[in-house]
């Protein structure tokens, strides 16, 4: 599953993204950083732009 599959399901399902925010669960293969911008991201209803860096794979996310 890419992140583009994951953020649109967290759209769609706002209580995951409830546990997530109090650590009750949490989003595989992602560190705290990224995992926090997407909840942020859809908690205020913002538009989350995905960058995919070249070096390591890196994903960088922008609130627009």
């Amino acid at each position: 599953m890419n992140i583009q599959n994951v953020i649109a399901y967290l759209v769609k399902n706002p209580g995951v993204v409830n546990e997530l925010d109090l650590g009750n669960a949490s989003l595989i293969h992602t560190d705290e950083q990224t995992m926090q911008a997407i909840i942020q991201g859809i908690k205020k209803g913002k538009c989350l732009q995905i960058i995919y860096g070249t070096i390591n794979d890196t994903i960088h996310l922008k609130m627009i």
